[in-house]
């Protein structure tokens, strides 16, 4: 598939690597002093490349049932800001990307991620 700009190529082969949990390609992708934020329990955590990657390893390679669509929301020529909807069938996983151009490859710094969530039905018992 072409693409007519390397940034959505660059795009669009992360979302295939997060999307099949795609270790190897990952790591190519991230920069090696990327800052990773993901929801814990207590809020939002900051988690090395490693631990990322290496919780992918143990996960495992998988085709994710999600469909995800991005939207560049800033783009010069050696930066970009993109934010990525992962719509799985109950919840939204949404991936906010800074990416900085490095020689001719696109890198990412910095990988921030939220669940979205669907409110469940609220079930009312009768007596």
């Amino acid at each position: 598939m072409f693409f007519a700009y390397p940034e959505n190529y660059f795009i669009q082969i992360f979302m295939q690597a997060q999307r099949n949990n795609d270790v190897p390609q990952l790591r190519k992708l991230l920069d090696k002093d990327v800052r990773i934020l993901t929801p814990g329990k207590l809020g939002e955590i900051e988690i090395s490349k490693g631990e990322y990657l290496s919780f992918l390893q143990q996960v495992g390679k998988l085709d994710q049932d999600c469909y995800p669509q991005y939207e560049i929301v800033k783009l010069t020529p050696n930066t970009a800001e993109v934010n990525i909807d992962f719509a799985y069938p109950d919840f939204v996983a949404k991936h906010s990307l800074t990416m900085v151009k490095k020689g001719d490859d696109w890198k990412i710094i910095q990988l921030r991620k939220l669940i979205e969530t669907e409110p469940a039905p609220v079930t009312v018992m009768q007596q």
